[in-house]
């Protein structure tokens, strides 16, 4: 647990339950955080909040309400919690499983993931990197430039500093292994302490 944020380790991958007060409102979020992603802050895009999952039957829970109404959100969410988000995370609590995940087709991840085409490239890209896979990575970084070639919605500070990234991952597939190894090691320990305020996963 860390503040709002509940999370739980597996392989390489973090799932997290969330509680995001915004004004005078609560959401309840879920997301899939892969370690191997050069990250600094949390970004919920490899999930959503449990309205979405629910097709908005839990709406977001609004501070002035009684203390019963209170009480049955929470009983609602963890309920729901525990029904579909804990299943989901056992299908992708693992870079392969991830990975088999990410195959069913953007379409059918939307449905659990908020991203965008290019994130959900990017993830692929890293995903077969960790694994090992390098002409599928390859082509993944590929389409992952091409993503942001066409995307209008970013700003062209972030679309080179994504594509910077990008083209990084591009020229560690070219090196030995054992360097890509290493800079696994230090982007999951990055990543871990960087969201989660961890040095290692040792003593978990």
């Amino acid at each position: 647990k860390k503040g709002k944020m509940y999370y739980r380790f597996s392989d390489n991958i973090a799932c997290c339950i969330l509680f995001e007060q915004i004004n005078n409102t609560l959401y309840c979020n879920y997301c899939v955080v892969p370690l191997y992603i050069p990250s600094n802050a949390m970004c919920l895009c490899y999930g959503n909040r449990i309205e979405s999952l629910s097709d908005h039957s839990i709406q977001p829970l609004i501070y002035s309400q009684s203390d019963d109404v209170c009480i049955s959100w929470i009983k609602v969410v963890l309920e729901f919690i525990e029904k579909r988000v804990f299943p989901f995370f056992e299908c992708v609590d693992s870079t392969e499983k991830l990975n088999d995940f990410l195959n069913i087709g953007f379409p059918s991840c939307k449905k659990y993931f908020s991203c965008t085409p290019e994130q959900y490239i990017r993830l692929l890209a890293y995903t077969n990197f960790v694994l090992g896979k390098k002409e599928e990575a390859v082509s993944y970084v590929a389409e992952a430039f091409r993503q942001l070639d066409v995307n209008s919605t970013i700003s062209t500070t972030i679309i080179e500093k994504r594509k910077e990234e990008l083209q990084h991952l591009l020229d560690l597939l070219s090196l030995s292994v054992d360097i890509q190894q290493e800079y696994i090691r230090e982007t999951i320990s990055n990543t871990l302490n960087n969201l989660f305020h961890l040095l290692n996963l040792d003593h978990l």
